[in-house]
């Protein structure tokens, strides 16, 4: 594979065929995996160059990601309440599956921010692989990948869930870290519809997958 810039790309197969079998492994044993059309609006997902920080920086390419090559990137964030990063995509009020791949850096806790960015939602502990201290209302879900990484899911009750907003603490429940820390994100992606589907990685542009038939 040959891609232009400074990164690796994920790997992009140069074939016609757009249905040819994928195998999830959700139930303990492969089976075959069918999901609907799917949109992800997140631009430059894998990087996480989408993101915006307040009170936080990001440091690209700095470590592995769950796609094996080195284009995951640091969140570094201070002690200010609600430091970190967000994504907005103006859509209106669709319902909108927020995801992120993350990993415990030297800050073990990624919440995330609900659409108004005035109230935390859900904790993530990126060294168990638990979810605490949910809002009643919102289904959040945390999905174990190798060497550490976890995949962070957040559904709102609401029509307005519709960005990304993430940040890093030490301690469940609270929205600030005491002091200043670390965690590795990778795969941000916003989608529309009641549930999440597998990551659809995008570069400058939103990236559609068909519909498994």
């Amino acid at each position: 594979m040959v891609n232009y810039g400074s990164t690796a790309r994920p790997y992009q197969p140069t074939t016609d065929r757009l249905n040819y079998p994928r195998i999830t492994y959700q139930n303990g044993r492969g089976a075959l995996l069918s999901e609907p059309q799917r949109t992800n609006y997140v631009l430059n997902s894998n990087s996480c160059a989408w993101a915006t920080q307040v009170g936080a920086s990001l440091t690209f390419s700095s470590s592995i990601s769950p796609d094996g090559t080195q284009n995951a990137t640091t969140l570094n964030v201070g002690t200010g309440t609600y430091s970190g990063a967000y994504y907005y995509v103006n859509r209106g009020t669709e319902v909108a599956p927020v995801s992120i791949f993350a990993k415990a850096g030297t800050l073990p806790f990624l919440y995330f921010v609900n659409p108004a960015g005035s109230a935390l939602v859900a904790y993530y502990d990126l060294r168990n692989g638990t979810v605490s201290n949910v809002t009643a209302g919102y289904n959040a879900y945390i999905e174990p990948y190798k060497d550490g990484w976890y995949r962070c899911v957040l559904v709102s009750p609401s029509q307005t869930n519709n960005y990304i907003q993430i940040g890093v603490t030490d301690v469940s429940g609270v929205g600030a870290a005491s002091y200043a820390g670390n965690i590795q994100i990778w795969g941000g992606q916003n989608e529309v519809g009641r549930y999440p589907t597998t990551y659809i990685p995008t570069t400058s542009a939103t990236v559609t997958r068909p519909a498994d038939v």
